[in-house]
């Protein structure tokens, strides 16, 4: 089973930085006014780390929603300005023989993830995260953000589901995140927690890291 640390093991320092290409969108509204929109992503190459290639995946779909890129032919065009070595191999026998349409760009993005990301799956990683626990050197504060991020880059995986509105889009309802936050604390801090009369139920999650980040400053 693969899966994707939550927190990024120290190796992950050691690798280069992925190059950035820049595009811009920019917008005149009625009133003459004109706005730039912005997005750096990564290219991805043979050194990419799945890590990496999560974090494009997810910087990709960002993008193609804030620039607009809702033809086929603009999305085949931007996906592939940004891949090199064995993932355009990939994703070259994904599209072959494919006429450049939306449906079929989100078609062979699937089979590219599921290609470029065999071993991995959704359902494990999010197993996973529930049963992680904070490490003791990171703070509460940098551990949510970690869990949010790992999230995130969790519903590009091979079997995530698609984001349908009115649903959540990291994978946990915010009641669910909650509480795998609050179980990922040291045992004696959750006993804290609740020996200060504190409930889960009544507390926002903005709460809760507070409370967590001042045991952490007492008793790191």
């Amino acid at each position: 089973k693969s899966l994707i640390p939550l927190v990024p093991p120290k190796e992950d320092a050691d690798v280069l930085p992925p190059v950035y290409v820049k595009h811009t969108r920019t917008v005149t509204d009625n009133n003459n006014v004109t706005e730039s929109v912005e997005e750096r992503i990564p290219k991805i190459g043979d050194e990419t780390t799945p890590r990496q290639l999560l974090e494009f995946l997810a910087t990709f779909k960002d993008a193609r929603a804030s620039l607009s890129w809702t033809t086929g032919p603009k999305l085949f065009q931007k996906f592939r300005q940004h891949l090199q070595g064995i993932h355009m191999d990939v994703w070259q026998d994904a599209i072959a023989d494919l006429n450049e349409n939306v449906a079929n760009f989100d078609a062979a993005l699937i089979t590219f993830k599921n290609n470029a990301l065999a071993g991995f799956n959704y359902h494990d990683q999010l197993d996973y995260i529930r049963a992680h626990r904070k490490p003791p050197e990171v703070s509460p504060s940098k551990y949510l953000s970690l869990l949010r991020s790992n999230l995130r880059t969790a519903m590009q995986l091979p079997g995530a589901p698609a984001v349908v509105a009115g649903q959540p889009a990291l994978g946990f309802t915010d009641e669910e995140l909650k509480r795998v936050f609050f179980q990922s604390m040291p045992n004696a801090w959750q006993e804290k927690f609740e020996d200060a009369n504190m409930r889960l139920s009544d507390e926002t999650l903005a709460d809760i890291r507070t409370y967590f980040d001042t045991q952490f400053s007492k008793d790191p």
